[in-house]
């Protein structure tokens, strides 16, 4: 596999073998976040313990199971991260994950040294954006990204035109001491491969002496994100049953499910995907207000009631011995259809 190069001034970075999947991406941010809060209340930690529940929620996954969170952490334990200094024999290595654990409904995570001392620091490898840096191919992209990672939180320093050279290892390429090829080879495309491929956006301004430009004025804006809304476990439930699959119908869900129970709801969308013509939303909220699937639910539940009294009527007279094949049959007709109505 060929080695995927993270370029910072004398140092180069690299995450040399495996690939990383959103789930991880997600699932390691998670991780990172908590360790690094608890790293602020005790900096010697160097495990941590995770909710295996809400790892899965915040990593997207909807299995019950944890085989693809198991697969995913094994993953990580495994990627490589190797650090050299440029011009010497300097080198180092790493994990994204030292070791791994699961412990009844809880997981608990090791974290290597490297990363456990950036976190403390607020450095480099807090988000850790050498995941986000791994999507990036551009060098210059790289090395401005790192840059504004450095500053998001305060205005990033203006910049010489030599100083920027500096940063970007460009110093010695004398077409680049005309600033319009400089502009267009080195900075024009890496801000455009960031404002594609990062949760930021990166703009510049010049400042000029006379007709020269002089220096550079970088600018940080966050991609605006979506609204995030915390559902209930029982929302997707209900959800997977709906015929029209919306944010809004999701949300619909939700609201109704701080008022009216599980059932209510569950019985409107049954009656709405059956009765339902043409607005589908709207046809569902006035179903769940006015609760159009009343009747069937009191139906449905005289028919439950009368269901149990005929299995408790009939299997006291079947003793052990007398009971025959249609006999059982009849009673098990009965319960599988009971069962059918309790769901």
């Amino acid at each position: 596999m060929k080695k995927k190069l993270l370029y910072k001034p004398n140092q180069i970075t690299m995450i040399t073998n495996g690939e990383i999947t959103a789930m991880q991406k997600k699932a390691y941010n998670v991780i990172l976040h908590q360790a690094q809060q608890e790293l602020r209340v005790n900096e010697g930690e160097t495990s941590f313990l995770f909710s295996i529940k809400e790892l899965k929620e915040k990593a997207g996954i909807k299995a019950e199971n944890n085989v693809e969170l198991k697969e995913g952490i094994f993953s990580l334990v495994g990627i490589r991260v190797e650090t050299m200094k440029e011009n010497t024999n300097d080198w180092g290595v790493f994990t994204l994950i030292s070791d791994a654990k699961k412990n009844g409904d809880l997981l608990e995570i090791e974290l290597p040294k490297t990363i456990r001392e950036a976190l403390i620091e607020n450095s480099y490898y807090t988000t850790l954006d050498l995941l986000t840096l791994k999507t990036l191919s551009g060098k210059y992209a790289i090395i401005l990204y790192e840059m504004a990672l450095r500053y998001k939180n305060a205005k990033i320093p203006k910049l010489s035109i030599d100083e920027f050279k500096e940063l970007t290892g460009t110093t010695n390429i004398n077409s680049y001491k005309d600033f319009s090829l400089l502009r267009r080879k080195v900075i024009e495309p890496a801000l455009e491969e960031i404002n594609a491929k990062t949760d930021i956006i990166l703009t510049y301004e010049t400042e000029k002496k006379g007709r020269t430009n002089t220096h550079l004025i970088f600018l940080i804006q966050k991609k605006s994100q979506p609204k995030l809304v915390n559902y209930f476990p029982e929302v997707e439930e209900l959800y997977d049953l709906v015929k029209t699959k919306t944010e809004k119908v999701r949300d619909l869900i939700q609201k109704h499910l701080k008022e009216d129970n599980f059932d209510i709801i569950k019985s409107n969308i049954i009656y709405s995907n059956k009765n339902s013509k043409d607005n589908y939303y709207k046809y569902l909220e006035k179903a769940i207000i006015e609760d159009y699937a009343e009747q069937q639910r009191i139906e449905k539940n005289n028919k439950y009631i009368k269901m149990e009294q005929q299995i408790k009527a009939q299997e006291p007279k079947v003793s052990i011995e007398e009971r025959n094949e249609i006999g059982l049959k009849k009673i098990e007709e009965i319960k599988r259809e009971l069962e059918n109505l309790r769901n």
